[in-house]
């Protein structure tokens, strides 16, 4: 009953504003931790008129993740002109990335979506390098840590878009891994506990970087919609 309220409330707030530019973003916990979607939102509000920018977050999701009921509701309660999504890191953190699989993940929350949200464009951002934790024994049989740059996220990369090359009428994609998929390892903007996670000035840098990269994609934003 509370789910239908608010779809009701947002109906009306649609109606009575006149449709405003509808952006949502949904990820992982990069866009949980608010920091980052944040950034996008103030840039984003400053040059996309009548912008309306709204995110949701969940630690550790994945494709499949947005697949669920429950989550796929929350993006169509919004009803969003654009859908900004920011998956992939949890898909390809492993040993063994099954390229086959993350497509297949892909694609069934894109029918999903587009099911519900004919009109809605979906622009997909790319992960961005970070490091597995590995343990090795040297030959007096002393374990020792050591981090590994995890290279599926370029092979992720690579999958997301190949998926928008196949689907060039709605989707956009932001290959941020291809533009600044280094960027956070080179400059000490990753937090070093986990080397997946980052630091607030890093995620700051991200959003901006995602923000910029999102104002110069082609045909995305309705008539009249950029300042």
């Amino acid at each position: 009953m509370k789910k239908f309220l608010t779809h009701i409330i947002l109906c009306v707030f649609f109606a009575i504003s006149g449709r405003a530019e509808t952006i949502m973003m949904v990820g992982d916990s990069h866009v949980a931790g608010k920091t980052y979607p944040r950034t996008v939102e103030s840039l984003l509000t400053d040059h996309v008129k009548d912008c309306h920018f709204t995110f949701f977050g969940i630690n550790g999701a994945s494709f499949p993740t947005f697949c669920k009921p429950e989550n796929l509701d929350t993006i169509f309660s919004i009803r969003p002109d654009i859908l900004i999504v920011h998956l992939g890191t949890n898909d390809c953190y492993a040993r063994k990335f099954n390229p086959d699989v993350f497509r297949q993940n892909m694609t069934r929350f894109y029918n999903a979506v587009h099911d519900s949200l004919p009109e809605v464009k979906m622009v997909f951002v790319t992960p961005f390098f970070n490091k597995h934790k590995h343990t090795i024994r040297s030959k007096n049989k002393k374990r020792r840590t050591v981090w590994e740059l995890n290279n599926n996220n370029a092979t992720c990369a690579d999958e997301i878009v190949k998926f928008h090359e196949k689907h060039p009428e709605d989707t956009r994609v932001i290959n941020h891994n291809a533009a600044h998929g280094m960027d956070f390892l080179n400059n000490g903007l990753i937090n070093a506990r986990d080397n997946v996670h980052l630091t607030v000035p890093g995620y700051v840098m991200l959003g901006t970087q995602v923000a910029e990269e999102f104002l110069t994609l082609p045909d995305l934003f309705s008539s009249q919609a950029e300042k």
